[in-house]
């Protein structure tokens, strides 16, 4: 049998080059010895960290005197293997996955504060304090989605910020589009719906030099429901969102998409006119021509989406027959009597 081996291991642990191996091979039985040989450790080492990442809870199968494999079914997030696909400039060269985590926003913040690099890329398996805007709950559910934050240093005004986010959530319905077949609509400003059901939310934060007045740096939050049923969600969202999927007619790797993903946002942040992102957004608009409800200083108003005009804000026009133009804001579609 052949077997897929490793590049680039020179800064990985024995534990996580018998990880990466073993998921480049996914289902196919490995022999401890052929293990040993290939990555330059002891049979015992072998064994040693294989026991390890079984009781950190990797779907490991060891079969007597025969070797290992790990779970064709699994789709465990491995560092190895979304670099194995990316084919970016600089996004993701320096990328962590982790197992738990508060939220992967916060986290990244404290590393921005801290200088690192442009382009830096953060995922965990699950986020036990993961948040959409307004600082509501983001359900982040172990193994079940991608949560993905990502760190950029623009060149650019505050004002501006938004455009990050139109140009997350291009990238991201493209990709699902291209990979998976799917037909996704974005819902101004930062959700991606797939049949009137949401399943991935982008947070974009940012922090401001007072001095200059330019952006510090902007962390780009992704979460993604990517495999799991309708039945697992909590009671309040379960009419609201769903899962890729449920959707989707082929298998999906989480690894896979949370690459293509990066490849993608770094094509259209690094070449394309923002015109053309405006036009790919405003192509895949979930509420244009959609009567909804505009929260604003606190108060509600019902409106009706009209446009998004060429810097990616919402155009409204009020019961009042007053017009408006949404840069930030609320907006939820309102339900049918």
């Amino acid at each position: 049998m052949v077997f897929k081996m490793l590049r680039e291991v020179s800064c990985m642990s024995n534990k996580e080059k018998i990880l990466a191996c073993l998921e480049l091979n996914s289902g196919k039985l490995m022999s401890g010895g052929y293990l040993s040989k290939e990555l330059g450790v002891s049979r015992t080492a072998v064994w040693k960290n294989i026991q390890g990442l079984i009781d950190e809870g990797y779907p490991i199968i060891s079969v007597a005197n025969k070797g290992y494999y790990l779970d064709e079914n699994s789709d465990i997030l491995s560092e190895y293997l979304i670099k194995e696909n990316l084919d970016t400039k600089f996004i993701g060269k320096n990328l962590e996955v982790h197992k738990s985590v508060g939220s992967t926003n916060d986290m990244m913040k404290k590393l921005a504060r801290d200088d690192s690099k442009e382009g830096m890329v953060l995922l965990a398996e699950e986020q036990t304090k993961g948040r959409g805007r307004r600082g509501r709950e983001f359900h982040s559910p172990n193994g079940k989605g991608i949560y993905m934050s990502l760190m950029l240093r623009p060149d650019m005004e505050p004002d501006k910020a938004l455009n990050i986010t139109i140009m997350a959530a291009v990238a991201e319905a493209l990709v699902l589009e291209e990979q998976l077949g799917l037909r996704p609509k974005i819902k101004w400003v930062n959700d991606i719906f797939l049949r009137d059901k949401k399943v991935s939310g982008i947070l974009t934060e940012a922090s401001m030099e007072m001095e200059s007045g330019k952006l510090e740096y902007v962390i780009i939050g992704i979460g993604i429901n990517v495999s799991g049923s309708n039945e697992s969600l909590p009671d309040e969202i379960k009419e609201i969102a769903s899962f890729v999927s449920e959707f989707a007619q082929v298998p999906v790797s989480r690894n896979l998409l949370a690459a293509a993903i990066l490849n993608k946002f770094e094509d259209i942040y690094m070449n394309w006119d923002f015109k053309d992102v405006i036009r790919e957004y405003k192509k895949r608009s979930y509420l244009e021509g959609k009567e909804v409800t505009v929260i604003k200083g606190g108060s509600e108003y019902g409106a009706k989406v009209l446009d998004i005009d060429d810097k990616g804000s919402l155009v409204v026009e009020y019961e009042s027959g007053e017009k408006d133009v949404l840069s930030s804001g609320e907006v939820s579609v309102r339900k049918r009597p």
